[in-house]
């Protein structure tokens, strides 16, 4: 501690004694002195003024360098912000492409002439069931049961609860789901309710023992109760549990749709019942 108190004193006797010449110098400079005697003082003085004019540029080195820096910190903070600028415009351009595509589809199965509809994007899941949130709420004109479809006309569920801002819709696995379906056939009507089991999964219910169901068949809606529109797939027959004892038929669902690639879909507002 004491060494650096002594360096330090050092250091200020120094920059004393530096500042004293210079201001001799300048005395010499401007004091009427014969040319010998001043040409004899600078002479004697050259190496100090060497020394002042050494630290003097590295101190304009030093402030210099500092004012750089500061430049170079400037110009990267910049740059961060137009980096982040740009890379939230990307986001909204890859959005829109989405969008787009999205509507595309749509417009290519011609479900705006079956519907009246409004897009929405799915912002996340809840965890504790089969639920997803959308971004569009009562605020968009989202009413509570209109159904969800994807741009492919595949039924996801219902809105189940609706806020100003976002909405909340049941899926068709939910274990509150229940929706009157029947098997895509040409030659024959087969009716039967899809129940929600939870978890992602379906089962068809209430088939009667005299009808024949297969793996790969197809399950759509029925208009009956008018809580869908007709022929929204709801997804394939996996398995078909066949008893002699129950009085009806049961079969497994799966979902039509992919429950990680949903993004954007579409809420049926209205349609002809």
């Amino acid at each position: 501690m004491i060494k650096s108190g002594f360096q330090l004193s050092k250091r200020i006797k120094f920059a004393i004694l530096l500042a004293a010449l210079a201001a001799i110098l300048l005395m010499i400079d401007y004091l009427g002195l014969d040319s010998r005697i001043k040409n004899a003082l600078f002479s004697v003085s050259s190496p100090l003024q060497n020394i002042l004019w050494e630290q003097g540029q590295k101190t304009n080195s030093f402030l210099e360098t500092i004012r750089e820096i500061g430049e170079i910190k400037k110009r990267s903070e910049e740059l961060e912000l137009k980096n982040q600028e740009l890379k939230a415009e990307i986001a909204r351009l890859n959005e829109l492409k989405g969008e787009n595509e999205t509507l595309r589809k749509a417009l290519n199965l011609g479900l705006e002439k079956e519907f009246q509809l409004l897009m929405a994007n799915v912002t996340g899941k809840d965890p504790f069931s089969d639920v997803l949130l959308i971004d569009k709420g009562s605020d968009n004109g989202i009413t509570v049961g209109s159904p969800v479809i994807t741009p492919e006309k595949v039924l996801i569920g219902l809105v189940q609860e609706v806020f100003p801002g976002f909405s909340r819709v049941s899926l068709l696995s939910d274990k509150k789901s229940l929706v009157s379906a029947q098997v895509q056939a040409e030659n024959e009507e087969i009716v039967g309710v899809a129940k929600g089991q939870g978890n992602f999964k379906i089962a068809f219910d209430l088939i009667p023992q005299d009808k024949k169901i297969r793996t790969g068949d197809l399950l759509v809606t029925t208009t009956l109760g008018n809580f869908f529109p007709k022929d929204l797939l709801i997804g394939e027959i996996v398995q078909v549990d066949e008893s002699d004892v129950k009085p009806f038929q049961t079969a497994q669902v799966k979902t039509a749709f992919d429950i990680e690639n949903l993004k954007a879909l579409f809420v049926i507002t209205d349609f002809k019942k």
